[in-house]
Order: C-alpha cells, then structure tokens, then sequence
C-alpha cells in the first residue's frame, strides 16, 4: 500500500513487538560493535547503521549481530 498523497491516519499498520531478523546493509553496515544502538531501515527487510542523512527511519535497537544478519529489537 502507498499512501504517499494520503493524510496522517489514512493508513494503520499492525506492529509485533519483539526481536526479529533483517538483512544487513552493505553500504552502510552493523557490526557486533553497534549492539545496543539504534538502527534504521533501508527498506522491509534490510538495516542500517545510520539515518542515511535524514532519508531513512529508526527501526529499533541492535540486539545482535551475526551470519544470519541483524537482530533488531522491537520492544
């Protein structure tokens, strides 16, 4: 769904609370060191370490970094 001409409530969207997995942004990369900072989405399913100079919103919390990606906490 896009509501990019809609008005501030046009749209509701169900969030779960806990800890899930994204992808990592190669260009702007997580590492083990970032646990415990706020990371940002670059789309649905991938994470970044900054706000991509105001162009990307805050995800939520680095819980963990590894092989399968980054561990982002929602809670």
């Amino acid at each position: 769904m896009d509501s990019a001409s809609g008005f501030n409530g046009d749209l509701m969207v169900i969030v779960g609370v806990g800890i899930y997995r994204f992808v990592n942004s190669s260009a702007d990369e997580i590492t083990t060191g970032d646990t415990g900072k706020t990371c940002y989405g670059v789309d649905d399913q991938t994470a970044a370490l900054t706000d991509g100079t105001g162009t990307r919103s805050v995800s939520g919390t680095i819980f963990n970094v590894d092989i399968q990606g980054v561990w982002v906490d929602f809670r």
